[in-house]
């Protein structure tokens, strides 16, 4: 039996939208160091004599895990393509960074305080650096998304392989490639 286009669509789609609990699938995760340095200088007469009296100084540094994904709202019939070769083709939705997880447990923290700053200024200039390592995170995912890896397109096309072989050999399409 010859597996039509209209099969392969509504194989491929409804096989997604029923094993993703939610509606953003993971297709991998990415290992990563973030470092985070923030600077906070104290200036005499600022905006006319600006000489400075002291600068707190932190640098964080946290590993950290980041999955990605996409959007499987994003996946329509229409993006599901039978090649004359038999292979189904399936458009996906660009990929995206879901979530950035610190391991707080390895947290490494730097401070130095400078000439005339407070205690009370390293914690505060420590907090702000602590703060800004999820978005730190987040940013090298969607850098590492964005760019000329492969390796996420190769994570995400075995992903949706194996999810998709057993619905299509379910199906009575066990050679189907994809």
């Amino acid at each position: 039996m010859q597996l039509t286009q209209e099969e392969a669509a509504q194989t491929v789609v409804t096989t997604i939208e029923r094993e993703t609990a939610q509606s953003f699938l993971v297709v991998g995760t990415l290992d990563a160091t973030a470092t985070v340095t923030v600077r906070n200088e104290k200036k005499l007469l600022p905006g006319s004599l600006d000489l400075s009296i002291g600068t707190t100084t932190s640098q964080v540094r946290v590993p950290g895990r980041i999955a990605y994904g996409f959007d499987v709202r994003g996946i329509r019939p229409e993006a599901v393509r039978m090649l004359e070769d038999g292979t189904v083709q399936v458009t996906l939705p660009a990929l995206s960074v879901l979530s950035a997880e610190p391991d707080l447990s390895q947290l490494e923290v730097e401070t130095e305080r400078g000439w005339l700053r407070s205690a009370n200024s390293m914690e505060r200039v420590e907090q702000r650096a602590v703060g800004l390592l999820v978005e730190a995170l987040r940013n090298q995912g969607t850098a590492h998304l964005t760019g000329d890896n492969a390796q996420p397109r190769i994570n995400t096309a075995q992903a949706m392989e194996a999810m998709l072989r057993p619905a299509f050999a379910a199906a009575g399409h066990p050679d189907v490639v994809l």
